[in-house]
C-alpha cells in the first residue's frame, strides 16, 4: 500500500508559560487524499519539534470542503504528565491509536 502525501505546515505558534505548552494552529495539504487521521497527524508534528509523542495532542481538525485543506489546533506540553492532567478524557480517545480506539479500553 502506498504511503499518502500530506504536507504539514506550522502557520501559527503561541507559547503558554502558565500551563507550560505550545499552541499550534498547522495547515495540512492533502490534495487528492482523504484527511488524515488525528494520530498521523500526532506523529508527524512530534517529528517535525523532536518530541515524544505522548507530549502531542490534536485538539480539532477541520476540513475545507473540495480543496484538500485542513487546519488543526494542536498542543505540545513540555511534560507528558502535564498533559496527561490537562486534557479532557474525550481528547485522550480522540489521540490514541487506530487499534486501540477500535478494540476498547480495558479499565
Amino acid at each position: 500500500m502506498s504511503e499518502k502525501k500530506y504536507d504539514i505546515r506550522i502557520a501559527e505558534e503561541k507559547y503558554n508559560p502558565l500551563i507550560g505548552r505550545k499552541e499550534l494552529n498547522i495547515i495540512i495539504s492533502h490534495v487528492g487524499a482523504g484527511t488524515p487521521q488525528r494520530y498521523y497527524i500526532r506523529e508527524q508534528i512530534a517529528k517535525i519539534l523532536s518530541v515524544p509523542i505522548e507530549s502531542v495532542y490534536v485538539i480539532s481538525v477541520r476540513t475545507r470542503y473540495g480543496q484538500g485543506l485542513s487546519y488543526a489546533r494542536v498542543h505540545v506540553y513540555d511534560d507528558p504528565k502535564r498533559g496527561e492532567e490537562i486534557e479532557d478524557e474525550y481528547i485522550k480517545r480522540r489521540n490514541m491509536p487506530p487499534s486501540k480506539k477500535e478494540g476498547g479500553e480495558s479499565e
